[in-house]
């Protein structure tokens, strides 16, 4: 509902990142295994979206994300 799009889309678009090895996604959680690659990927679209979250939120996003092999935590 937030990103005003149907469920099946973000399903689908999900499983392209996660096939090119950018992103790990879990129910409820996605997490950024290569920022370049999407930034590339975008082509420098997706940078400045996320700069823009941190400076209103104050929340960081540039956290270390887990192996491929280790379980996924909730991000503190």
């Amino acid at each position: 509902m937030m990103l005003g799009v149907h469920r099946p889309g973000v399903t689908v678009a999900l499983q392209i990142l996660e096939s090119r090895h950018l992103i790990k996604s879990q129910r409820g959680e996605i997490f950024v295994k290569n920022r370049d690659g999407l930034v590339t990927l975008t082509k420098g679209t997706y940078g400045p979206a996320e700069e823009e979250y941190e400076r209103l939120t104050g929340i960081p996003l540039g956290k270390p994300v887990p192996d491929d092999d280790a379980p996924l935590s909730r991000p503190a």
